[in-house]
C-alpha cells in the first residue's frame, strides 16, 4: 500500500495495508473527539485570523502552504473568481444573501482556483455551481455537524445508535450495514487533518442496496462530507495553513465480485 499524505505533501512510504491499520488504530480508542459548538456552521470564522498562523511555521514535519502566501500568489485569481460570481445573476444573488459573503470568502475561493489551477473561467463555473447546490441542500445554515462525525462498527459495536439526535442523517442506517472498525474516523493532533481508514470488506455493499434508498444514501454522504469539511476550514482558519482530508482505503480481503455499483 502507498500512502500519500496531504498533511506534509511530500510524505511517502510503503507499508502492508494491516500494518497501516494496526499503526492508526492505537491512536484511536474512542470517536472522532470534537466538542459540540452550538452556533451555525460557519460561526467559528469569525473567532480565527488565517492571517495569523498559531502553529510554528517551522515545523520541519509540517510543510502545509500558508493561507497568507496561497492569498497573496493567487489574489488576481481569486479576485477575478468574485467578479465572475457578482456578474452572474443567479451567483450575485447567492453571493449577497443573508450571511453568504462571509460563507463566501477569498479562503473558499482559494480551494477552487487551487483545484482548477488559476482558470479563473473553470474555477468561476465550478464556484456558483457548488452555491447553487448548498442552496438547493441549505448547507449554510445546517449549523455545526463536526461532532457528528463517528465511527462505523456495526449495530451491535454502535454506542451511539441510540442517539439520534447527535447523529448524521442516515448514519443509522450505514452503520448497520458495516462490522466492527469498518470506517476509524479520528483526529490525532488537533492542528492537522482528520484521518479516516476504510476497511472495504467490512462494508455489506448490497445491504446498503436493500436498505437505503438512494436518496438516503446521498443524504448521508452529504452531510458527512459536510461534517468534515467543517472540521477542515476550521483547522485551515485557526491554524493558518492550508489543511486536506486523509482517506485511507484498505482493499484487503475485498474481492470484486463484492463491490455493488
Amino acid at each position: 500500500l502507498k500512502l500519500s499524505c496531504p498533511l506534509s505533501g511530500k510524505l511517502k512510504f510503503r507499508v502492508s495495508a494491516i500494518d497501516a491499520i494496526d499503526a492508526f488504530i492505537l491512536l484511536l480508542q474512542t470517536d472522532l473527539s470534537i466538542p459540540h459548538r452550538n452556533f451555525p456552521s460557519t460561526e467559528y470564522r469569525k473567532l480565527t485570523n488565517p492571517m495569523t498562523p498559531s502553529i510554528s511555521a517551522s515545523n520541519s514535519h509540517d510543510d502545509r502552504p500558508l493561507i497568507a502566501d496561497l492569498l497573496a500568489t493567487h489574489s488576481e485569481a481569486i479576485k477575478s473568481v468574485q467578479e465572475g460570481i457578482k456578474a452572474h445573476d443567479v451567483g450575485n444573488e447567492l453571493y449577497i444573501k443573508g450571511g453568504n459573503p462571509q460563507c463566501y470568502d477569498d479562503i473558499w475561493i482559494l480551494r477552487f482556483v487551487l483545484s482548477h489551477r488559476s482558470n479563473v473561467k473553470s474555477a468561476t463555473k465550478a464556484a456558483i455551481k457548488t452555491m447553487i447546490f448548498r442552496e438547493e441542500k441549505k448547507l449554510n445554515v445546517v449549523g455545526d455537524l463536526r461532532h457528528k462525525i463517528k465511527n462505523y462498527c456495526g449495530e451491535d459495536n454502535d454506542a451511539f445508535s441510540t442517539n439520534v439526535a447527535t447523529d448524521l442523517p442516515g448514519r443509522k442506517l450505514y452503520n448497520s450495514c458495516c462490522e466492527k472498525e469498518a470506517i476509524i474516523n479520528f483526529l490525532p493532533d488537533k492542528n492537522r487533518s482528520i484521518l479516516s481508514i476504510t476497511q472495504l470488506y467490512k462494508i455489506n455493499l448490497d445491504k446498503i442496496v436493500t436498505k437505503m434508498s438512494e436518496e438516503e444514501y446521498a443524504e448521508w454522504y452529504l452531510y458527512y462530507k459536510e461534517a468534515i469539511y467543517q472540521v477542515l476550514d476550521e483547522i485551515t482558519r485557526r491554524t493558518g495553513k492550508l489543511t486536506k482530508y486523509v482517506k485511507i482505503a484498505d482493499m484487503t480481503n475485498m474481492q470484486v465480485l463484492k463491490m455493488n455499483r
